[in-house]
């Protein structure tokens, strides 16, 4: 971060920064970390898995996502997501005396905010083999789910659930992705002001400050349906993956 203040004349006075910042995305220490990337018109796409991944992925899992035009790339977490190395945030300010009485100051900077834990998710931490559901649901409410009981008790169900990728259907498993090429949000913050004096020892001051977020992080799901459908119709057919 370099500032300096340059006083151009008596009655004008610049403050010129400029800051630099990297943002990397977040890493996972034991390399638990995936990345979905759809591809074009959310036709086909990549899996990118890291080596620790690609290990843990069942054959049945990566069939799918062949069938689903979907490849499975094994690369290094820092390939997981491109982020961005031209991160200035320039910073503006001048005071200039207009009369004896009368001042006006302004000033502009980009501030950025980095890569942020959203928290709740969708986190790509929280990709298949990570994190998954295992669902077993009973007939009725006096049919137990197993006859001997096995699965359904808190004494036994999780003693005897196969907690392996493997034992998870493909089919309904979702995908979690990061934008590939990654645009950190930033704010622009700017204002102006205008001061008179009025005696000795009163001033009115009259100021416009604003701000605008650019490139703000939301999530958007890529199996959604793309077109309008009459009522009552099975969207199935209509979602791309």
């Amino acid at each position: 971060y370099i500032q300096d203040d340059w006083t151009v004349t008596p009655k004008l006075t610049l403050d010129l920064g400029l800051r630099y910042g990297y943002f990397n995305f977040p890493h996972d220490q034991q390399g638990n970390i995936a990345n979905f990337v759809p591809g074009r018109n959310r036709v086909g796409g990549k899996y990118l898995v890291t080596p620790k991944i690609k290990s843990e992925l069942p054959v049945g899992f990566v069939n799918a996502l062949t069938s689903e035009g979907i490849s499975v790339e094994q690369v290094g977490q820092n390939s997981l997501v491109n982020v961005s190395h031209l991160n200035l945030q320039p910073r503006v300010g001048l005071a200039g005396r207009l009369t004896n009485r009368l001042v006006l100051r302004a000033g502009y900077g980009i501030f950025y905010g980095g890569i942020e834990d959203i928290g709740g998710g969708p986190l790509i931490t929280e990709n298949f083999p990570v994190e998954y559901n295992l669902v077993y649901t009973a007939v009725n409410g006096a049919t137990p789910i197993t006859p001997d009981n096995s699965i359904g008790l808190l004494e036994t169900s999780f003693k005897n659930i196969s907690l392996v990728p493997g034992s998870v259907n493909p089919s309904g498993v979702g995908l979690k992705g990061a934008q590939k090429n990654w645009t950190p949000t930033y704010v622009e913050a700017y204002n102006v002001s205008l001061q008179y004096l009025l005696s000795h020892q009163l001033a009115i001051t009259l100021a416009y400050v604003g701000n605008v977020g650019r490139h703000i992080e939301t999530s958007v799901n890529p199996n959604s349906v793309g077109e309008l459908l009459p009522p009552g119709t099975t969207t199935k057919p209509y979602q791309p993956y």
